[in-house]
């Protein structure tokens, strides 16, 4: 007996006159009534359902093309048969998987979809467990299913040669875990909707890290930036970069305390020297560039304005002795 869809549909099938529509409904029906249990029939019908009320808007005028078309949904349902035979074989419904167990028992089984392939643990028909999906583009996924999603602790691996272990929540990343790519990079950290989001240490191949926040994968926030020469950066990022406040050590001792734009040192800051000398002024693009004071070890120190890097126009010089000096520097 059909349901109450596709009876409705048949009613306008034989208004339209369109009886090789009608065959087509009964001989799909057939088919899902003889391979499919109940849940399968349900979303299977609706796609039948779905597919037929198209094509016969589109050609319940065209009594020509209706002939035609009767052909192909002739093959059409031989093809579904022999389609059906196959997952029948290959345990995909639950008259299959599922000998004498109620929906509620978790079962093994196989379930094919159109760009993959899942084996392991089903319940109710839907993958729940522990279980292995196989992807078409090569990527594969090992670990907890839960109603149908990837849900729990797996590993995803990239047909890239990347490899991601850690937690899943409804098909994304999500929680703590460890991406290892396939250039030698790894983070360990946290995701969130299959972004790393949080804190988390990225650890580059060529030595260095980043330890710190991250928002949408990015380097976004408070953090750490451990570079591979020895020198560090502790204070403010922005899409990757240094930007805000900040502090960074250098690796023969130098630092510098101040402004970041845009990975530069631009804004107010001060430089400190290793001989214990320092300048405290303006900085655009890591260069000295506006007005400054410079503290010299000796206990002198100059005042002036600077253009990449270099002292330009009028400066006063203070000595530790009490004497003053004025010094006019050419652009």
């Amino acid at each position: 007996m059909m349901n109450n869809d596709l009876f409705a549909l048949n009613n306008q099938v034989l208004t339209n006159n369109n009886n090789i529509f009608l065959n087509a409904v009964n001989k799909l029906e057939k088919i899902v009534n003889d391979f499919c249990d109940n849940k399968q029939k349900d979303v299977i019908l609706k796609q039948i359902i779905n597919v037929i009320s198209i094509l016969n808007n589109m050609i319940k005028d065209n009594k020509n093309y209706m002939n035609k078309l009767g052909k192909k949904i002739d093959n059409l349902n031989n093809n579904m048969i022999y389609n059906f035979e196959k997952l029948k074989k290959n345990n995909f419904n639950n008259n299959s998987i599922n000998n004498n167990n109620n929906n509620n028992d978790i079962v093994n089984g196989v379930k094919k979809y159109i760009n993959a392939k899942y084996e392991g643990e089903l319940k109710d028909g839907k993958e729940n467990g522990k279980g292995i999906m196989y992807y078409d583009n090569g990527n594969k996924y090992e670990g907890e299913f839960k109603n149908g999603h990837l849900d729990g602790k797996g590993i995803l691996y990239y047909n890239n040669g990347s490899k991601y272990e850690g937690e899943f929540k409804n098909d994304h990343r999500d929680g703590n875990g460890i991406l290892y790519y396939s250039n030698g990079n790894r983070f360990v950290g946290e995701y969130k909707n299959g972004h790393q989001e949080g804190k988390g240490i990225f650890y580059f191949k060529k030595g260095g890290r980043y330890e710190g926040n991250l928002i949408n994968g990015k380097f976004e926030g408070k953090g750490i930036m451990y570079f591979s020469n020895g020198g560090r950066y502790e204070g403010d990022f922005r899409n990757d970069k240094k930007e805000g406040k900040g502090i960074f050590y250098y690796p023969n001792g130098n630092k510098y305390d101040g402004d970041f734009k845009n990975d530069e040192k631009t804004g107010k800051g001060v430089f400190y020297y290793n001989n214990g000398s320092r300048y405290e002024g303006d900085f655009i693009k890591n260069k000295k560039s506006g007005q400054g004071i410079a503290y010299y070890n000796d206990g002198s120190r100059m005042m002036g304005d600077y253009l990449n890097g270099k002292y330009i126009g009028k400066h006063v010089s203070l000595f530790p002795n009490g004497v003053v000096k004025d010094f006019d520097f050419k652009k």
